[in-house]
C-alpha cells in the first residue's frame, strides 16, 4: 500500500508509524485508518520487527475525526457514529499486536486520539503535550475504547473527572496520575522513544509476547488464582524455548544473550 497520511519506517528491530496530517493536527480519516491498519499488520508479520512506535508530525498527536473526510464526505453527527469513521481497524490491530508498542505523544491529543494513545503498552509524552477528553462538552460519550482504557490506566475517580470536565491536562499531570510513564523535552521525544523501544525489546521475543498476554489478562480483572495458573502455563512454554536455553548459556559464559525468537 502507498502511504500518504502516515509515514512508516523501520530502523533495525523497531518499526515507526508516524501520523502525517500536521495541517489538521493529525485528525484521522478513512484513508489514514486504512494506512495505519496496513502498517501495523506489516510490523506484526515481520519477524525482524520486535517493537512498534506510534507518533505524529506537527504540533498535535491526534485530535480525533476530521470535520471533512479527505474522500469528500462531510462528517456530521450521523457520520461520526458510523463504524467507518472510527479508529476501530487500527485500534483492533494495535490491541492484538503481540510485540511491545510505545506511543510517543508529541502534542495535543483529544477524543479518539487519546484512545489511540491508551491502546499502546507504554506512553511517553513531550513536555508540550496536552490531553483533552472532550466528549461530554460535545454532547457525546467516550468512544473508540476510551472508556475501557481510562479506568484501567487511571483511578475511576480521575477517569470520571477528566471525562466529565473535558479540561485540558498537561503532560506532567498525566505523568503524576500514571497515564504516561515519562515526560521528555519536546525535541528529544522521538529519540527517547527509539531508545526506550530498543531497551524494551532486548529480551526474548517469546517471553516478551507471553508477558504481554499475562499483563493484558490481568488488567481485565481475571481471578487471581486463574491468573497464577495461567502464569504457570506460560512459564512452562517460555522455559522450553531456545531463547531460554540461550539465556542460561549466556549467563554461564558471562555475556549478553543473543535471542532469536525461537
Amino acid at each position: 500500500m502507498k502511504y500518504e497520511d502516515i509515514v512508516y519506517e523501520k530502523e533495525g528491530r523497531i518499526a515507526i508509524l508516524t501520523l502525517n496530517r500536521p495541517e489538521v493536527m493529525n485528525a484521522y480519516t478513512r484513508k489514514m485508518v486504512r494506512e495505519m491498519a496496513d502498517a501495523i499488520d506489516d510490523a506484526a508479520n515481520d519477524d525482524q520487527i520486535r517493537g512498534l512506535i506510534v507518533t505524529a508530525n506537527g504540533r498535535g498527536f491526534c485530535t480525533g475525526v476530521n470535520n471533512k473526510d479527505t474522500e469528500g464526505e462531510r462528517t456530521g453527527v450521523r457520520s461520526i457514529v458510523r463504524h467507518e469513521l472510527r479508529l476501530y481497524p487500527a485500534m483492533q490491530r494495535l490491541w492484538e499486536f503481540d510485540k511491545p508498542t510505545i506511543c510517543a505523544i508529541n502534542g495535543t491529543t483529544a477524543g479518539a486520539g487519546t484512545a489511540l494513545a491508551m491502546v499502546c503498552d507504554v506512553r511517553i509524552a513531550s513536555d508540550q503535550a496536552k490531553f483533552i477528553l472532550v466528549w461530554a462538552r460535545r454532547g457525546m460519550v467516550p468512544d473508540n475504547g476510551a472508556s475501557y482504557f481510562l479506568v484501567r490506566h487511571l483511578s475511576p475517580s480521575k477517569a470520571y473527572e477528566l471525562t466529565y470536565s473535558g479540561d485540558a491536562v498537561d503532560a506532567q499531570e498525566m505523568l503524576r496520575v500514571g497515564l504516561v510513564s515519562k515526560v521528555v523535552p519536546h525535541d528529544d521525544l522521538v529519540s527517547e522513544a527509539k531508545t526506550l523501544a530498543m531497551h524494551l525489546t532486548k529480551g526474548s521475543p517469546i517471553a516478551t509476547q507471553l508477558s504481554k498476554q499475562l499483563i493484558r489478562r490481568a488488567t481485565m480483572e481475571q481471578d487471581l488464582y486463574m491468573q497464577m495458573e495461567l502464569e504457570g502455563n506460560f512459564q512452562r512454554i517460555a522455559t522450553k524455548t531456545d531463547d531460554f536455553k540461550e539465556m542460561a548459556k549466556a549467563a554461564r559464559e558471562k555475556r549478553e544473550p543473543d535471542f532469536k525468537g525461537k
